[in-house]
């Protein structure tokens, strides 16, 4: 059942359909096609509860419109930013709404599912047995930075098994609107243990942050985001 839901939802995912037509699609299914004692989940709202029970999950953190402090630990209680003085909500009725949300994706759990996993977990140790043998670069295995890094940390590249990551971001209209100038900055980690042909293959990088608004990522406030990334790791 898990397996079968996991399809479905990465299927609906690829092609970018709204959360409505995932619960009209789910009816329809145990409606007309499924037997009544089927396990699949009923709604959107039940299927994500289902994944975040495996680790597929992302927590929402409230951010500073400008970027330059994310409200929580000791900032949490804030309804405005100490440096620029935005405001943290705006009004919606008679409740409140944050203006802009961070969405953090954890990245430990996906690291210990490929392990895990029987398809890759043999391509995680990939480049401890596939370095190039000519000099020549065809990997980042192969370049002077990671050489770099071995001899700084020497314990951490004796074993095969520690994962080697890279971080990249840019900015994407999320609804592909060519008319539309919002932007959403996307910050994603590549898995450099895997054999390079599927470093950057869709369905290995791992989505760490989703950060709203065209203006988001600036040289002087991305660090701020980055610490999310940066204290999960370093647990």
């Amino acid at each position: 059942m898990l397996v079968t839901t996991l399809l479905l939802m990465n299927v609906c995912m690829v092609h970018g359909v709204s959360n409505k037509f995932v619960d009209e699609l789910l009816a329809l299914l145990h409606k007309h096609l499924l037997p009544l004692d089927n396990c699949l989940p009923p709604t959107m709202y039940v299927d994500k509860t289902l994944t975040n029970k495996v680790g597929l999950n992302y927590t929402n953190i409230h951010a500073c419109v400008n970027g330059y402090v994310l409200f929580r630990k000791q900032y949490k209680t804030l309804d405005t930013c100490l440096k620029c003085g935005f405001a943290r909500f705006k009004e919606h009725g008679q409740s409140r709404v944050a203006i802009k949300v961070v969405q953090h994706f954890l990245l430990v759990p996906i690291l210990l599912h490929m392990y895990q996993a029987a398809g890759t977990f043999e391509l995680m140790t990939w480049h401890s047995q596939n370095r190039s043998m000519d000099g020549k670069v065809r990997h980042v295995p192969d370049s002077k930075a990671w050489e770099h890094i071995d001899a700084t940390f020497p314990n951490f590249a004796n074993e095969p098994r520690n994962v080697r990551l890279g971080l990249a971001t840019n900015g994407k209209n999320p609804f592909g609107e060519k008319r539309n100038t919002w932007s959403t900055w996307l910050v994603l980690v590549l898995n450099y243990n895997l054999p390079p042909w599927l470093v950057t293959k869709k369905f290995l990088l791992l989505l760490s942050l989703i950060i709203p608004s065209p203006d988001s990522v600036k040289s002087n406030n991305f660090d701020v985001y980055l610490a999310l990334v940066l204290e999960e790791l370093a647990k």
